[in-house]
């Protein structure tokens, strides 16, 4: 070969660059497509990924150019398609890979964003641990001193027992009420246990009628007449609730069951209306289904709901109501009914169509009772009624028995004697927040219905118990309640503190009562207890004075001995 020469271009080289030409157009037809560079195509933005390539079109020229190649010069095409192939392919995984990787950059963002929240939160969750352990701490302290003071009680007066559990106390038993007892069991152990082992020596699960249950249904009808024509008897007064609200349901075929005040525990379609407001409670009825309203549920008094009396214009509405809408009025008196002989309802002059009792009739024993008009109950007569009633202890004789007894202790002379008795004890201490500039401001929050046959003190604030007036209008510390039952209660923003303070203090004073400043009296309580409760009030109210104030700021620091 000489020098300078060129050697001959190989036949195939010819074809194959007119191929490339081919092969040239295309790839700029799908360059257009799919852009070679990744810095054309925006990764970060919300665009389908790149689609692969079409090899059908890259086979389509491969069978084009064969008429015009040999066997070596399409070998050597098919290499350099391959290669096109295999650029465009890496060149599509590049992208797919930055793309991941953009998503991965993201994403740690995100999770970087989500441990420093956590981290936030973590801190956040170790403070408020460390302040439930001084909390614990704290009650712990409590707990200890009110065990020490029982302890040291028990020792110094030698006549009661009593023993702390799980933040309950329970008496084993007590012969005077050196502790200021608030329970409402009315049972006296000269008469409670002569009756019940007397009932016992007979048998006490008879599986059908016994003797007494008639007695104490005699005594229960005749007691609470004209009220109760006839009656049932139950193991509580939640479950003479439930009775009665049944019973009202299967009574007018409808479901809907008004509540006046407090809360409900009952699965039922309930309706909920404000305790002695008219026009909020018309409004309610008013907005029902038509025909859809079976009861109206309602305590005379709210018991555990504050203590709070029945305003007897309200009371005598859901009477009207009732009978409009063509629905039963059940009175709760489960409480209530110890505040006369014959009940609140009746003093007040106000007859329900069904009534409930709770464990104070049965003795202090596990006891309900629910009844009213005879038609009603006559649903549940075996011979012809349609509804039925079955427990097994029901008509226990331990119950029946002490209920008997009780009912014959408690009569009228004591019960009115009970109730003045608490009567003085609302007006001693309503005079000593008076004294002390306390409630001077302020409405009395008490009722004397029910005791005196007067009406016009029941009315509260124009409808409204204390316990849900506006905080800046109420008084920080007062009395409400009817007779022997009655409570002493705490408002502002450290009411709960005040409520639990007052408790202690007053154990530290040998009175016992519910935490929540709620009593019921017995009827081992005398003047003298009651004198004793009045003058360890005063020294709490001196001692906190600066506290309960009504026009003192609410940020003061509150001590806690």
């Amino acid at each position: 070969m000489s020098s300078g020469a060129h050697d001959p271009q190989p036949k195939w080289v010819g074809s194959v660059l007119n191929c490339e030409h081919h092969i040239s157009r295309t790839a700029i037809m799908l360059a257009q497509i799919y852009p070679p560079d990744p810095s054309t195509h925006d990764l970060t933005s919300d665009a389908e990924p790149l689609p692969r390539i079409d090899y059908h079109l890259v086979h389509s020229l491969i069978y084009i150019s064969r008429a015009s190649l040999d066997k070596h010069d399409m070998k050597r095409f098919e290499y350099v398609i391959h290669a096109r192939k295999l650029y465009y392919t890496i060149h599509y995984n590049f992208q797919l890979a930055y793309r991941s990787l953009q998503d991965a950059y993201a994403y740690s963002i995100i999770l970087d964003k989500q441990k420093e929240e956590y981290e936030t939160r973590a801190a956040t969750n170790l403070e408020g641990l460390k302040y439930n352990e001084e909390a614990r701490t704290l009650n712990l302290r409590h707990m200890e001193h009110f065990l020490d003071q029982v302890t040291k009680l028990a020792k110094k007066r030698n006549d009661v027992s009593v023993f702390f559990s799980h933040m309950k106390w329970i008496f084993l038993e007590t012969d005077m009420p050196r502790l200021v007892s608030t329970s409402k069991h009315l049972y006296r152990k000269s008469m409670g246990l002569e009756a019940i082992d007397d009932a016992l020596s007979k048998g006490w699960n008879l599986g059908g009628n016994n003797v007494y249950e008639k007695q104490l249904a005699k005594l229960v009808c005749e007691r609470f007449s004209p009220t109760l024509q006839m009656v049932r008897f139950t193991n509580s007064g939640t479950e003479a609730n439930m009775m009665a609200i049944g019973t009202s349901i299967a009574w007018t075929g409808r479901t809907k069951i008004l509540k006046a005040g407090g809360s409900v525990n009952l699965p039922h379609e309930w309706v909920l209306a404000p305790y002695n407001d008219i026009k909020k409670t018309r409004a309610i009825l008013f907005g029902l289904p038509p025909a859809s309203l079976a009861a109206i549920l309602v305590e005379p008094m709210l018991g555990s709901g504050g203590a709070v009396p029945g305003d007897l214009a309200f009371l005598q509405y859901l009477r009207d109501a009732t009978t409009q809408y063509g629905a039963l009025l059940i009175f709760d008196e489960v409480m209530t009914s110890r505040l006369s002989y014959r009940g609140l309802g009746h003093k007040i002059g106000i007859q329900p169509d069904l009534m409930t009792l709770g464990k104070w009739v049965g003795g202090g024993m596990s006891f309900g009772a629910f009844g009213g008009r005879k038609d009603i109950m006559g649903m549940f007569d075996p011979r012809s009624g349609t509804l039925s009633h079955a427990g097994t202890f029901n008509n226990n004789v331990i119950s029946m028995a002490a209920g008997c007894a009780g009912c014959e202790l408690l009569n009228a002379e004591i019960l009115d004697k009970l109730n003045g008795l608490g009567e003085l004890m609302i007006g001693m201490v309503q005079e000593v927040l008076n004294k002390h500039g306390i409630t001077k401001d302020h409405p009395t929050h008490h009722s004397s219905v029910g005791i005196n046959d007067t009406v016009s003190d029941a009315k509260i604030s124009n409808g409204t118990s204390a316990a849900t007036l506006p905080s800046q209008k109420s008084p920080r510390m007062w009395t409400t309640g009817i007779g022997s039952i009655l409570g002493i209660f705490f408002g502002g923003e450290n009411k709960d503190i005040l409520q639990s303070l007052f408790f202690h203090h007053m154990l530290e004073g040998d009175i016992y009562l519910a935490q929540r400043g709620f009593m019921a009296l017995s009827i081992e309580i005398l003047q003298k207890h009651v004198e004793d409760f009045v003058v360890a009030l005063e020294k709490f109210v001196i001692k906190y004075k600066h506290l309960l104030l009504y026009n003192v700021s609410e940020n003061h620091e509150l001590p806690l001995e």
